[in-house]
């Protein structure tokens, strides 16, 4: 009679977890490399103080993006009158409807909606950008030219992401 030995898939599993989680140290090590070459940047005000640098990131961060914050909010604004209209009515205080939409947009619900759409919009956008030049090798030459693209590159984005 044959004996199963049972050790040999605890301990691929038991490797197989130790692997996982040993990528995951070092993927959240990588992080607080990259976050604090970021914030040593920040300190460095030099390089990123260059006017061309820092403006065009607040443009596209900032103004950019108020027709897509003003888009949204228009049609949770409409929405909220749709569905609150009936309600109001029921009481007969169809005409405090618009000040309550506007307490509740400004106060509760827009900041929260604008700063969702304005990660979700400025993160694919520096995403993209940032991604493209991985891609034609743009930062690589950026580096062989002994330039560092987190000063360059992330600094002002962050900063730019921190003011607007």
């Amino acid at each position: 009679m044959a004996t199963l030995d049972y050790t040999t898939p605890v301990v691929g599993r038991i490797a197989l977890l130790g692997a996982k989680i040993l990528n995951l140290v070092e993927a959240f090590g990588r992080f607080v490399r990259f976050s604090g070459a970021a914030f040593v940047g920040i300190s460095a005000v030099r390089t990123w103080s260059r006017r061309e640098r820092i403006m065009r990131q607040l443009y596209s961060v900032g103004t950019a993006s108020i027709p897509v914050l003003l888009l949204t909010g228009a049609f949770i604004g409409m929405v909220l009158a749709l569905e609150s209209y009936l309600q109001f009515r029921s009481i007969g205080q169809e005409t405090r409807l618009g000040g309550v939409i506007n307490i509740s947009l400004c106060k509760q619900l827009g900041p929260v909606l604008a700063a969702v759409m304005l990660a979700g919009r400025v993160g694919c956008a520096l995403t993209a950008e940032l991604g493209s030049m991985r891609v034609t090798e743009q930062i690589d030459a950026m580096r062989a030219m002994a330039s560092d693209p987190v000063r360059v590159l992330v600094v002002p984005r962050v900063l730019a992401c921190t003011a607007m």
